[in-house]
């Protein structure tokens, strides 16, 4: 079950896999919304850094998975539309993000 806060973002569980979200991991994705290139900042001054990432589509259909720490994405094969970045630390869901490719 997906349960979103009043900010719009996911709270309390991962819509894949049911573990706990940290709500104080903020992973800074720009420009948003984009057309061939997202930028991520990590929290790393947090002591945070991600394994992978799954980019999947409102429908949770994966789109694209990236095994490292990248910090610019090249999305241009993406149509148009609202995406999510789910990060990955440890084999664990630690946040999800969301972005919109025009």
């Amino acid at each position: 079950m997906v349960y979103v806060n009043e900010d719009g973002e996911f709270d309390k569980l991962s819509s894949t896999t049911g573990n706990p979200i940290d709500k104080d991991i903020k992973f800074n994705l720009y420009p948003n919304p984009t057309e061939d290139i997202l930028y991520i900042k990590e929290p790393i001054d947090q002591g945070y850094e991600y394994d992978y990432l799954v980019i999947t589509n409102i429908l949770g259909q994966r789109e694209m998975e990236v095994h490292s720490q990248e910090t610019s994405l090249n999305i241009s094969v993406l149509r148009s539309g609202n995406y999510f970045v789910n990060f990955y630390s440890g084999g664990k869901h630690v946040r999800t993000e969301k972005f919109t490719k025009l």
